[in-house]
């Protein structure tokens, strides 16, 4: 057997037949796939929370590498090296649709507002997503996946982060139960198709794949030197698509999902947004585990939401509340609260061995909120977090304070949001010059972030 003419395929189909091949043609391209190490696939996490921060606690202190994180945010500390915060990234946004219009649907688009309704397009472009996947073909089942906690306004600009290429919103899905179905069963839907059938070709696949195992496994035995070693590659890939086939699941067992974590619930229920955001974590998570889609957004809420945060004691809608006074305890809470679930998110993703590192090590996580000042509706400078080193391509543990214009620093000394997410794209493998709307900000990636 000559190694050139070794692939998967056609070993498969020599040592089972071409009837083999047919059952397991929904995994070859997986079985292909896995030749690539886990940490050479380039992955993106988009998160997306809302109503401002508190703004004498929205950034640490302290120099590049040697800062301290203030009260709200004391639960990223144990990720401290594997994180970007940003201080002063200049924004700028159109207001014309309005100022929770322009911050949210900008937040990933950097884009003009052209509706804040209807059938045409809302923006002047596409969300950084949707961009990527346009110039990178994925080679996942879904090319970017939509997740939603409870976007309250779905006809208005102020509810959508993302858009597609002609700048029309995309609304994520907002159910738990119908996500899980949608991204582990084939893409089968609660009640579009009868659930049971899912779970037989699930079996089906387990048991072809069983076969396929015991005959390469017999193969091995009679193979040497190279041969033997591409075998062993081979039946490593394999294990690996065994896995897929328990959602979520990883070699170690740091996470499995199956459905009976994912129940109907009144996903749209105030009291329910705790437990609705963690399942969307847990499907994120999973999701990028058994290599279901590599952009993932997740958005928290919508500008000028009206979620109560009783769970931390809050009793106001939060966009109310925000009207009331600059700094109000009951909005440290709101917010302490969010950094918290991040702090869950970047745990979840860090007790996953992957490579040399963790799964967090070979992504990056994008945090950011449409205003820094909610009372005063100023969405600049821009509150933003990064999260993972995409494998190395970034260096993390810093703290960059960019220079204030507020206190006397020319305008244009500082680095814009339109770059960042020029350096995102092209981590991302999409070499563009610019993301946005010319006149958001400067074309080219942000200066010293690689």
């Amino acid at each position: 057997m000559r190694s050139r003419h070794f692939t998967r395929r056609n070993l498969i189909q020599s040592a089972l037949g071409a009837g083999a091949v047919a059952a397991l043609t929904p995994f070859l391209p997986v079985l292909e796939a896995e030749a690539q190490l886990a940490p050479a696939r380039k992955r993106l996490v988009l998160i997306f929370w809302s109503g401002g921060t508190t703004v004498s606690q929205a950034w640490p202190t302290g120099t590049e590498t040697d800062f301290k994180f203030p009260p709200i945010m004391a639960s990223l500390e144990p990720f401290k090296s594997k994180l970007v915060v940003f201080k002063n990234m200049r924004r700028k946004n159109d207001y014309s649709q309005g100022a929770h219009q322009a911050g949210t649907a900008g937040t990933w688009t950097s884009a003009r507002m052209l509706a804040k309704e209807g059938p045409n397009p809302w923006t002047s472009g596409p969300s950084l997503d949707r961009l990527i996947a346009s110039k990178v073909p994925q080679p996942t089942v879904f090319p970017t996946l939509d997740l939603d906690c409870q976007s309250e306004d779905g006809e208005n600009l102020r509810s959508k982060t993302l858009f597609d290429l002609q700048g029309r919103p995309i609304q994520g899905e907002q159910d738990p139960s119908r996500a899980f179905d949608r991204i582990f069963t084939d893409g089968v839907v609660s009640g579009g198709t009868d659930p049971a059938l899912a779970e037989r070709l699930r079996a089906e696949r387990r048991s072809i794949l069983d076969v396929v195992r015991t005959d390469l496994t017999s193969l091995q035995s009679r193979m040497s030197g190279q041969d033997r070693i591409k075998m062993d590659q081979h039946l490593q890939a394999l294990r690996a698509t065994e896995q897929r086939l328990s959602p979520g699941s990883t070699s170690g067992g740091t996470i499995t999902l199956t459905k009976d974590q994912f129940p109907k619930i009144d996903f749209l229920a105030n009291d329910n947004f705790p437990q609705i955001a963690k399942l969307h974590m847990d499907l994120l998570v999973g999701s990028l585990v058994a290599d279901r889609s590599r952009i993932i957004s997740l958005q928290f809420s919508q500008g000028n939401g009206d979620i109560m945060y009783r769970w931390v004691g809050v009793q106001d809608e939060h966009h109310a509340l925000t009207h009331k006074v600059a700094d109000d305890p009951r909005l440290d809470r709101i917010h302490e609260w969010y950094y918290q679930q991040f702090a869950y998110l970047l745990g979840k993703m860090n007790a996953i061995p992957e490579g040399n590192g963790t799964l967090l090590d070979n992504c990056v996580v994008c945090i950011a909120n449409e205003m820094i000042d909610s009372y005063k509706h100023i969405s600049d400078p821009w509150p933003i977090i990064m999260a993972g080193n995409g494998g190395g391509y970034f260096k993390t543990g810093r703290f960059l304070a960019y220079p204030d214009p507020a206190a006397g620093a020319p305008n244009t000394s500082s680095p814009n949001h339109s770059q960042f997410l020029v350096s995102i794209a092209n981590y991302m493998g999409a070499q563009v010059d610019r993301v946005g709307d010319e006149t958001m900000g400067p074309s080219g990636p942000l200066p010293g972030l690689v």
